[in-house]
């Protein structure tokens, strides 16, 4: 491994752009919750900004703790631990596979558990922490980590060349667990060659398959340019006939909702009157007040307006004429 240290967060993120971090991998394999494999391609093409870190309460929150439960969970299984902030490490055959580590784990007690036997064993491992909400801790794969953070930490192994790191969890502010991993050789090959392709493909031009819907908004932002002029035959286009075939049929099924939806709200404003909220046994029923408020003009960006419609036929402009 080839370890990087930098003076800012703004350096460290700069070098994290250059890399596939071990929070990205997943979505190589498909198995992130918060990014696809075109949206990764996307974003180290430089094509579109990254988006920005969460900085919702839960997030901001579970940083701040970070540090305590990681000490905590050190002075209950007697090892010490150590974090390094604004360092990045890279691995030493792949440099665009990087990862930052919550804390090392690196030194032992010589009381017999599960964290100070394997630090006898094979040395410096990691700890990698989480802080997650019981609603959201029940759903997990148990006894596995969701996929994410499986990848996630057999990558940070491949890129340390450590043998074993540990999960730690707090749930709910008040109940600990451990998940103990080890190295797993060919999952670390696989990501690596995986993260290898991913780079030669995009020094190629070759960006992943979109995944759709997901990547929809994507692919709208990457075409918002028309030249002035330009017309495109497609009277043979069968492909983009089918297309917007599809689209015109989904418009008419989205209208149909929207008014389908408008005519309920009606009926269920009816139904309760003056009332700000109904409480049901499967509802809840909000429709308080909002205060009025002076919207203040702004300028709005250009953007491409593209619309798709349906020719009338000749029989249809008769009709209509008559």
């Amino acid at each position: 491994m080839t370890v990087h240290t930098f003076d800012t967060e703004a350096a460290w993120l700069d070098a994290r752009a250059k890399c596939v971090s071990s929070t990205e991998s997943a979505a190589l394999f498909g198995m992130s919750p918060y990014l696809t494999a075109y949206e990764l391609g996307v974003e180290k093409q430089g094509m579109l900004a990254p988006a920005e870190l969460s900085k919702n309460e839960r997030v901001t929150w579970g940083r701040r703790l970070q540090d305590a439960i990681a000490q905590g969970i050190a002075d209950d299984f007697k090892v010490a631990i150590a974090g390094q902030e604004y360092v990045y490490i890279t691995h030493e055959d792949e440099p665009r596979m990087g990862a930052s580590f919550d804390y090392w784990v690196t030194a032992a007690g010589d009381e017999r558990n599960a964290l100070t036997d394997l630090f006898h064993e094979h040395g410096p491992g990691l700890l990698e922490i989480k802080n997650v909400d019981w609603l959201i801790f029940k759903d997990w794969p148990l006894p596995d980590a969701p996929d994410h953070i499986e990848i996630q930490v057999q990558h940070q192994l491949e890129v340390a060349g450590l043998e074993w790191a540990i999960i730690g969890v707090l749930i709910g502010g008040n109940r600990q667990e451990i998940f103990v991993r080890r190295r797993d050789r060919q999952v670390g090959a696989a990501i690596k060659k995986r993260i290898h392709d991913f780079w030669h493909d995009l020094e190629a031009g070759v960006l992943p398959s979109p995944t759709m819907p997901q990547d929809a908004d994507i692919v709208i932002k990457l075409h918002q340019y028309a030249e002035p002029g330009l017309v495109l035959d497609a009277q043979n286009d069968l492909v983009l006939a089918n297309l917007c075939e599809e689209y015109d049929s989904a418009r008419h099924v989205a209208k149909e909702a929207e008014t389908a939806q408008r005519t309920l709200m009606a009926k269920i404003l009816t139904h309760i009157g003056d009332a700000e909220r109904a409480l049901l046994s499967e509802f809840s029923v909000s429709a308080g007040m909002v205060a009025e408020t002076e919207v203040r003009a702004y300028k709005r960006p250009a953007y491409r307006n593209c619309r798709i419609t349906r020719k009338r036929s000749g029989k249809d402009k008769t009709q209509s004429a008559k």
